[in-house]
This record gives C-alpha cells, sequence and structure tokens, in this order.
C-alpha cells in the first residue's frame, strides 16, 4: 500500500477546528430555540451534543494518532488498542450525528405515520448495522496484546479499514434517505415559489452530507483496496461529514433563530404578541407543538394545510 498524505497536519486542523467551532454554534442554537419553544431540551438536542463531542474526540484523537505514526515502531501497542478505539467512536459518531436529523423530520413531519415509521426504522436499523460492521476489526484486533508486531497492526489496519468501507456505505444509504424523505412533503404546502425553495434548500443541504460521505467513502476504498492510504484525508472527511450531519440536523433550527430573533417578521411586532395564549404552553396538543417549528420558520397555518389531517380544521 502506498501513501499520499495530500493534507499536512498543520492543514488538517487548521481545516477541521472552524468546521467544529461552527458546529457548536449550530447546537448551541438549536438548544436554544428548543428550550424556547418547549421550555425544556428535547432528546435530539442531548444527541446532538453527543455526537459533537464523539466527532470533536475523534478529531483530537487523530492528530494525536497521527503525531504517533511519526515513529510507529515506539507506539504498536497504543497504535493496536487506539484502531480499536477509533473504530467504535467513528461508528458511533455516525449514528449521533444522523439520528438528530430525522427526529427533526418526526417533529416537523410526524403526522404522516408512514415517514413517522420510516425515520424510526431508520434509527433502529442504522444501529444495529453500525454495531454489526465492527465485527472486522474486533475479528482482527486485539487490543489486550502487550507486544503487539508491525505484523499484528497491519492485520488490525486490514479489518479497520474493511468496517470503514462499510458503516460508509450505511452513512451513504442513510444520507440518501434523509435527503429524499421530506422532499415529497415540502412540494405539497401552499406556499410561495421563492418561500418554498427557501425551505427546500434547508433540507436540500444534505446534498452537502452526500458529498461528504462520498468523499470519506472514496478514501476508505482506496485504503482497503491497498492503491493508496491518504490517512489525514479520510480523517478530515470523517471530521466534515460528521459535523455537517449535525449542521444539518440544527438547520431548521437556525433558520428560526434568524426569522424570529435576528429577523423577525413585522408581524412579531403587532399589539397581540404578548397575549397569554402562546404556543409554548404545555398544554397544547402534540401534533400542534410539531408544526410549531414550520410556523417558526416562517410559514402560515394555511400553508400548512396540506399537512394537517383533514378532520383537523386550520382556521385561526
Amino acid at each position: 500500500m502506498s501513501t499520499e498524505d495530500t493534507l499536512s497536519p498543520d492543514a488538517y486542523v487548521a481545516a477541521g477546528t472552524p468546521l467544529i467551532a461552527l458546529c457548536a454554534v449550530f447546537v448551541a442554537l438549536r438548544c436554544l430555540m428548543d428550550f424556547r419553544v418547549h421550555r425544556r431540551l428535547l432528546i435530539a438536542d442531548y444527541l446532538s451534543w453527543l455526537g459533537f463531542a464523539f466527532v470533536t474526540i475523534a478529531f483530537s484523537m487523530n492528530d494525536i494518532i497521527i503525531q504517533r505514526f511519526v515513529n510507529p515502531m515506539d507506539s504498536l501497542n497504543w497504535l493496536n488498542r487506539m484502531a480499536v478505539v477509533i473504530t467504535v467512536l467513528i461508528a458511533f459518531e455516525l449514528w449521533t450525528t444522523k439520528v438528530p436529523i430525522l427526529l427533526v423530520y418526526v417533529s416537523l413531519f410526524g403526522i404522516r405515520k408512514w415517514l413517522r415509521w420510516t425515520c424510526y426504522a431508520c434509527i433502529a436499523v442504522s444501529g444495529v448495522a453500525y454495531i454489526c460492521v465492527m465485527a472486522p476489526t474486533f475479528m482482527r484486533c486485539n487490543p489486550s496484546i502487550t507486544a503487539a508486531t508491525l505484523e499484528d497492526l497491519e492485520v488490525c489496519t486490514t479489518g479497520t479499514t474493511l468496517t470503514g468501507v462499510l458503516s460508509g456505505f450505511i452513512a451513504l444509504a442513510e444520507d440518501v434517505l434523509i435527503l429524499s424523505l421530506p422532499m415529497p412533503l415540502v412540494r405539497t404546502l401552499h406556499l410561495p415559489r421563492q418561500k418554498k425553495l427557501a425551505v427546500m434548500a434547508v433540507f436540500f443541504s444534505g446534498i452537502l452530507g452526500i458529498a461528504a460521505s462520498i468523499a470519506s467513502l472514496y478514501f476508505k476504498w482506496s485504503a482497503y483496496k491497498g492503491t493508496v492510504s491518504d490517512t489525514l484525508a479520510t480523517m478530515l472527511c470523517a471530521v466534515i461529514e460528521g459535523t455537517i450531519a449535525i449542521m444539518i440536523g440544527c438547520a431548521p433550527s437556525v433558520k428560526q433563530f434568524w426569522s424570529t430573533m435576528v429577523h423577525p417578521p413585522l408581524s412579531s411586532y403587532s399589539p397581540t404578541r404578548h397575549q397569554p395564549a402562546d404556543y409554548t404552553s404545555s398544554s397544547m396538543p402534540q401534533r400542534s407543538r410539531g408544526l410549531l417549528r414550520y410556523k417558526k420558520m416562517g410559514i402560515s397555518e394555511v400553508d400548512l394545510a396540506p399537512l394537517q389531517p383533514e378532520r383537523i380544521s386550520v382556521a385561526m
């Protein structure tokens, strides 16, 4: 296997650090807006922070591993153990960064039973799949070995690269599903073309996630086939994939933050703004609370009519 690093360690840190910082801002805004609406943090908020923690740890550990590879013979035992740790970490990162997106879909479109159950099935199946694809790593790596050799590390690497390829295919399939799921419902909204395009753009940001998944899968596949091993580029793609997934899950909340706090509509300054009845009441029906996110994104009750059951009146 040839080694062809297209990134220097300094470039790796310089490219990944702003993504980590921007991702933290997105997650913070998501939690802020959810707390304003629900008076508490949701499960998806905690999962977003957990996914962010996994991405940050993986980013930091990868940089440390690169430094150890400068003289691998002095760190074979440590590298053999870290190969297993990184594999488990990346698997949990991929799952926890994408689950919040699916939970957002449940919140936004949950009144459509088929979409709600599709999201739940994807969460469960992907979780099991990520666990199963770790098998090659556990079969070929022995983290408890005390006198690892270079051959042991090479065998372990074949297991970790195979796990990386399999998890990459799962992540790519999940990204395609995430991109396509909301499109039929968004197209049915009663919106002006400009506003509909703006809403679709929020969800079409998933294209960035697909692009990152494809790039990451390409480098993983090259490493597995033994043609070229670009360690830094592979690691950076994994960080990009994770941070983009987290930010996609936070996109509706960021849009909500912009439209209600940074650039609120003129109607928000009306005298009825502080009336007692508000959408954050704990007595609000669950379906109405789910539709609230749309209203915060600047979509009216009439716009939402196609998503509401026929037995529910949309008259204010």
